[in-house]
């Protein structure tokens, strides 16, 4: 199940459950709409701007897209992983053997589909970029391809991304990715890092190694601040901010400072009164 809110007002969409606890609902959202991906299916739904009326939806369903279907699980059903390009003018959708990149035309809630790739291992998440469409795999590297020509690139993928050998694969999430321009951001099982690669070279230009041992489930890029929201399953929230103008700086000192207040009002309690 799906759900919307806004006030008290609550929108739900039911999609086939038998397959829901297997294949998962993933989405992307922007001012104006929301795009699902939900086995095999892509869904468009159109964001209601009237504002709070009991007779409007929240969100209207425009479109619905069968796409091609690779392999499934063993329930048979599609896993997919979905993100926004950059100016949110073209999306990537990453099946378990195949890479769909869609243009999106938000005027008339159209999409095309404008490359695919096919892949002999299986996906576990996607990113694109202006140059390169990536993903990781069920082996935690990260491969990287030139969006234009489909090509994948010479260094293949990024060696360093991987589990540590005493680590139980079974457990391990699937990586984090974040693109850049040309600069890409992803988690690594390797250290519990957040490492910062150049696209171009396969170069590995940094690596913050200070994750507290847990590798999040999501990451979100925050421009006002040139930081990253990293997210975990039982609501472990850290960001990484990489500032490079006063107004940047000034903006995450404020907020590790009502952070450094709330976790005081946590541990020591409020004065009395």
């Amino acid at each position: 199940m799906m759900c919307a809110k806004r006030g008290n007002e609550l929108q739900r969409w039911q999609y086939r459950e038998n397959h829901l606890h297997t294949a998962g609902i993933s989405s992307i959202g922007c001012k104006t709409h929301l795009i699902v991906t939900y086995d095999g299916m892509i869904y468009i739904y159109e964001v209601n701007q009237e504002g709070q009326d009991d007779s409007t939806e929240l969100l209207s369903l425009k479109k619905e897209i069968k796409v091609e279907e690779g392999r499934g699980d063993s329930a048979g059903a599609i896993i997919s992983s979905i993100a926004w390009g950059p100016g949110n003018t073209h999306f990537i959708v990453g099946y378990p053997h195949q890479i769909c990149v869609w243009k999106f035309e938000a005027a008339n809630n159209e999409i095309s589909l404008t490359k695919t790739i096919k892949t002999e291992w299986e996906l576990t998440n996607v990113a694109l970029a202006e140059d390169y469409i990536v993903a990781s795999s069920e082996y935690r590297n990260v491969h990287i391809w030139n969006r234009s020509t489909g090509d994948k690139m010479a260094y293949d993928y990024l060696y360093d991304v991987e589990p540590d050998e005493e680590e139980d694969d079974e457990y391990l999430l699937p990586l984090c990715l974040t693109c850049l321009g040309h600069i890409l951001v992803s988690t690594s099982h390797a250290g519990c890092a957040l490492c910062i690669w150049d696209m171009r070279t396969g170069e590995l230009l940094k690596r913050h190694e200070q994750l507290d041992g847990m590798l999040p489930e999501h990451m979100v890029y925050l421009q006002g601040m040139n930081s990253f929201l990293c997210m975990g399953e039982y609501k472990y929230t850290d960001a990484w901010a990489f500032p490079t103008n006063k107004s940047q700086y000034d903006k995450v000192i404020s907020v590790c400072r009502r952070v450094e207040i709330e976790e005081s009002k946590r541990l020591h309690g409020l004065p009395e009164l």
